[in-house]
């Protein structure tokens, strides 16, 4: 498969096989997959992950993912999505920590085993060195209200990060 920078149907591609690559779904899968249901949870959670990186607000959005077939494969169902939804617990959420936290792990030591360390941040001052900079694209969107007579209650601005 090739992904070009300008192709922006691909968006969704990259974290899903980027999930895949590092572990991560199979880790996931391993913290709350159980025998007894059909589809995979990590399957499921990462694809939900996939829906929400690509800008859907809700479970519907996944709609994106499950219309592209040849592409993404199978996608569960949104009734699938809500199930794996209701069997988490707290000892489902730690043992989903614990497969990211290990995951990132074994991302970091990917990294410094290609490079040779974490790569530096460059600035116009110079290398950071050790410092860990991560960048946010960000849109200040502007929230107002139609109601009658309505006054405006903040004066904080909403910013996106999509």
């Amino acid at each position: 498969m090739e992904v070009r920078g300008g192709d922006a149907g691909m968006r969704d591609v990259i974290p899903r096989m980027l999930a895949d690559a590092t572990g991560l779904t199979e880790a996931l899968s391993a913290a709350v997959s159980r025998p007894e249901v059909t589809h995979d949870r990590g399957a499921v959670w990462r694809d939900v992950a996939v829906a929400i990186a690509g800008g859907a607000e809700n479970l519907a959005g996944s709609a994106v993912l499950r219309d592209q077939g040849r592409l993404f494969g199978p996608v569960a169902s949104i009734p699938t999505m809500w199930r794996s939804l209701n069997e988490l617990d707290h000892a489902a959420l730690a043992r989903i920590a614990t497969a990211r936290n290990k995951t990132r792990e074994r991302v970091w030591e990917l990294i410094a085993a290609r490079h040779g360390r974490i790569p530096p941040a460059r600035t116009c001052y110079g290398d950071l060195g050790p410092v860990i900079v991560i960048r946010i694209d960000a849109t200040l969107v502007t929230a107002h209200s139609d109601k009658e007579c309505a006054a405006g209650n903040s004066r904080v601005a909403t910013v996106s990060t999509r």
